[in-house]
C-alpha cells in the first residue's frame, strides 16, 4: 500500500473512533482488519493508535464525557485544509459551530473540530 504524504485542500486525511467500549472496539477491528492496536496511553491522549504493517491507520479513543451516559460511538473524519483558521471561520460563517478551536494536537498537526449544519462531525487538519 503506498503511503501518501501530500493532501490537497478538502481531502480526507484521517479517521478515528471514539468508543463507549474502547478495548472491545480495538479487539473487533484487530480481528476484522488485522490491525495492531496497542493499549491506549497518556502519551497518545488515551487513544490506541492502530497500525497495519507498521503504518498508522486510525486511532481508537474513549467517548468524551460530554457525550453523556447514553452517548454512542462515533467515527470522526479529518480533512486537509490550506488555512486552518480560515476554515474554522468559514464553518462559523456558514452556520456551523466550532467545537474545538484550532490548535496543535501533535507536532505539525493542527486541528479544529467543527459541526457544519446537520453533519454529525467534520474536522479539519493540516500536516
Amino acid at each position: 500500500m503506498p503511503i501518501i504524504d501530500s493532501f490537497p485542500q478538502g481531502t480526507p486525511i484521517w479517521v478515528d473512533l471514539q468508543s463507549t467500549d474502547q478495548a472491545g472496539a480495538a479487539a473487533f477491528y484487530r480481528q476484522l482488519f488485522d490491525w495492531e492496536a496497542p493499549p491506549a496511553s497518556a502519551e497518545t491522549g488515551w487513544y490506541s493508535v492502530a497500525t497495519m504493517r507498521g503504518v498508522p491507520v486510525t486511532a481508537i479513543g474513549p467517548l468524551p464525557e460530554s457525550f453523556g451516559e447514553n452517548g454512542r460511538s462515533v467515527w470522526t473524519t479529518y480533512f486537509s485544509v490550506d488555512d486552518i483558521d480560515a476554515s474554522a471561520a468559514a464553518a462559523k460563517a456558514s452556520g456551523g459551530q466550532v467545537l474545538l478551536p484550532p490548535g496543535e494536537l501533535a507536532p505539525g498537526c493542527s486541528c479544529p473540530s467543527s459541526r457544519i449544519r446537520q453533519v454529525p462531525s467534520s474536522v479539519s487538519g493540516r500536516r
